[in-house]
This record gives structure tokens, sequence and C-alpha cells, in this order.
């Protein structure tokens, strides 16, 4: 699937300048439907003070959330609006996709980054926009590149990998054995990590509610830290006491290279 760069508003049908100028609706209806809109925001809609929001309809029998579309590339944001109502999940993956790819595009560096972390967060969700991603590896800005290279890690394939690579091994320190414990210690300034088999990070795979597995250090490993960490691309049993390695995001969690059941 190529994803259209550009945001058009499924209301008036016109471009969207900008993920600024968006507006993710979500409408559910009185007979207990539900589906998501990206729109223009009043500021910005052709149709001024009317809008091209379901909200200038006199007397629907709808509830009807909007969220600014940056906001909607927030997990927990939109999670809060959604409110676990919203039950297409594969409408909301087509609408964050469209929204991160478009926002790919901006000029300004923290919308970009904001996209591609959104994007590094879905896992193999993300595969339909790969060669977006493939792309951001040229992005002028860091934090942009290395969440791209993440992603197509989580995603593997042999078409794109070597560059993903690359962009790794250019960006990421490795993480010697002091460093290993500093990804859950809260003030660390440590971003980005290659995680060695000599210093892998030792802990207990968990599930949480939504089947997304997490790497809960031992307290030993742990340096009085974070908590767990999300682990991606692993494919693990519950309750398994692991040593991994590969290469860690601070804001992404961890790709998994390999585990040890220890």
């Amino acid at each position: 699937m190529i994803m259209d760069k550009h945001l058009i508003c499924e209301t008036c049908g016109g471009s969207i300048d900008s993920l600024g100028s968006a507006l993710v609706e979500w409408i559910l209806t009185d007979n207990g439907a539900d589906r998501l809109k990206v729109i223009h925001d009043n500021r910005s809609s052709p149709r001024g003070r009317e809008g091209c929001s379901f909200h200038s309809l006199a007397n629907h029998d709808h509830l009807i959330q909007d969220l600014p579309g940056a906001q909607f590339l927030d997990p927990a944001r939109r999670s809060a609006v959604l409110s676990g109502e919203a039950g297409d999940k594969t409408e909301i993956i087509a609408v964050i996709l469209k929204l991160a790819c478009a926002a790919l595009e901006s000029p300004e560096p923290s919308v970009r980054q904001a996209a591609a972390l959104a994007l590094a967060r879905m896992g193999e969700e993300v595969l339909p926009v790969a060669g977006v991603l493939v792309t951001a590896l040229e992005d002028g800005d860091e934090e942009v590149r290395f969440k791209a290279a993440f992603a197509l890690k989580v995603l593997g394939g042999s078409q794109y990998q070597p560059k993903a690579d690359s962009v790794i091994v250019e960006l990421a320190e490795p993480m010697e054995m002091i460093d290993s414990l500093e990804p859950f210690v809260a003030d660390s300034p440590l971003n980005k990590g290659l995680i060695s088999e000599g210093t892998g990070l030792t802990g207990e795979v968990i599930v949480d509610v939504t089947g997304k597995m997490f790497l809960a250090p031992e307290e030993d490993y742990r340096g009085g830290g974070m908590g767990s960490v999300p682990l991606l691309g692993h494919r693990g049993r519950t309750g398994e006491l692991v040593k991994v390695v590969g290469v860690f995001d601070r804001d992404i969690g961890i790709w998994v290279k390999s585990a040890i059941t220890l």
C-alpha cells in the first residue's frame, strides 16, 4: 500500500495543508456504530464558521469527540478520547498511518519526530508504509532517522535492513556494563543504545492486557530503575527470565535481536 502524504478532508474533499490543521472526529451514532474521520479543523475549514465537523449538524443523535491530528498520534491522548469505545482497530490504525505519513513531510522537526515515534510504536502494523520509513532514513533530524530505523528493524525484511543497520550503528551508543542499567533509571541521559551479548539486559517477560510484551528487570539488574520496558519483535512466554540483545530506544523500548532463556 502506498500512503498518500497529503491529507484530504473526508467532509469537504479539500486538501488539509498541515497536520496542525487536521482534526480527527470520532462519531458514535445512536445505534452504536462508530467511525473516524480526518477533517479540517474549524480555523482552516473552507466552509467557514460552519466547519467540516458533524458538530455543525443540528439535533444530531451522535456522540462526537474531536482530537487534533498531532494529538491523535499520542497513544495516551488518543485512548483518553476514544475511552475504549471505538471498536474498529483497523480504522484506528489506518488513521494513524495516514496522519503520520503526512506529518513526516512537515518542515518542523518536532512534528516529524512525533510521526516517526508513532510509527515505531506500532510494530508490525506499520508494514503498509515501510517505504515511507525507508525514505525517513535520509531525514535531516537524528531522532527521526533513528526511530525510522528502529521501526524497520522490528519489521524485518532483507530489502531495507542494511540501511536501517547503517543508521543504528551511526547513531546508537554501545551499552557497556554500567550503561546496561541506565535505561531503567528515570534520570538516565542514555536515549538509544546497542545491547551487546556481553552486556545483555536480564529480566522477566510479562504481557499486559493488550497482549504486548515487556521486560520487567530483576531487582539485581534494575539499579533502582523505572520498571518494565516494551519488547518489540520478541516472541516469548510470559514468566520467562531472559537475557536480551538488540537495540534500545528510550521512547519505544527494545528491539530484540536474540533472547537467551536463563
